[in-house]
């Protein structure tokens, strides 16, 4: 019993180390850019739900997001430190900076098992083992800016706020949209077969588990997070596409 409480702590910490020394890279990769970054953390908070249990993976979310959330406020991009004057668009907003990055590591820990699920029996090692990983990364990333955007779409209107930033923040994100999701779908399953042979993020599912898995329910969860973060990046891209002045 306490083996096994303090193998779950010491994955705790090892999470949590390595979320911080994604931010870590980021704000090094970035520093004195105009924006901010964080394609390295997010590679890591997709492979720690590929690899790790549901609670692991919301954990890996919500660490992820109290440090965009410090990190909006200690040391802010160019942009974030205009739109700090308006806390309800800022990253120091929990609603915008840590809700969404708790959503990443749910929608891929239930996308992985699904597409595992789908895909594992393959004999091409490419589609049982990476394809899964690959479209996970798609999923993490999508829920990422989708809910990102979303949140700071609903702060907008719900604070009023008429910032001419909001166009500027919007070029920052679809830039950051694309940087992210080609890094992530080509890194995260190189990263996941790695780690995986660590001590620390070898499988603690057992295979008689897998087969009496709630299918059913992991499906359900998948469809309701994508279709949210579908209704994100639907608002998303009408925002940055179209110009419509209501959106505006």
């Amino acid at each position: 019993m306490q083996k096994t409480r303090s193998i779950k702590v010491t994955r705790l910490a090892m999470i949590a180390a390595l979320v911080f020394l994604g931010i870590l890279i980021d704000s090094i990769v970035t520093y004195g850019l105009a924006v901010k970054i964080a394609v390295a953390t997010i590679v890591v908070v997709i492979t720690i739900a590929i690899l790790c249990s549901f609670g692991e993976a919301v954990f890996a979310g919500f660490v992820f997001g109290v440090l965009s959330m410090l990190r909006a406020l200690i040391m802010p991009s160019i942009i974030q430190a205009m739109a700090i004057n308006n806390f309800w668009l800022s990253f120091a907003n929990p609603i915008v900076s840590v809700l969404p990055r708790i959503l990443i590591g749910l929608n891929v820990w239930a996308a992985f098992r699904v597409l595992k699920g789908m895909f594992g029996k393959a004999k091409a090692p490419f589609v049982s083992k990476t394809l899964p990983c690959s479209l996970s990364a798609l999923v993490g990333v999508v829920t990422n800016t989708g809910f990102v955007m979303l949140a700071m779409l609903v702060m907008k209107y719900a604070s009023g706020s008429q910032l001419a930033l909001w166009d500027f923040i919007l070029t920052y994100f679809s830039i950051n949209f694309l940087i992210e999701l080609a890094v992530s779908v080509c890194i995260v399953p190189f990263l996941a077969a790695g780690l995986v042979k660590t001590k620390y993020f070898k499988p603690t599912e057992k295979k008689k588990e897998h087969k009496t898995a709630n299918w059913n329910g992991l499906k359900i969860l998948t469809v309701v997070g994508l279709i949210l973060t579908i209704i994100g990046m639907i608002v998303f891209l009408i925002t940055v596409a179209s110009g419509f002045p209501i959106l505006r």
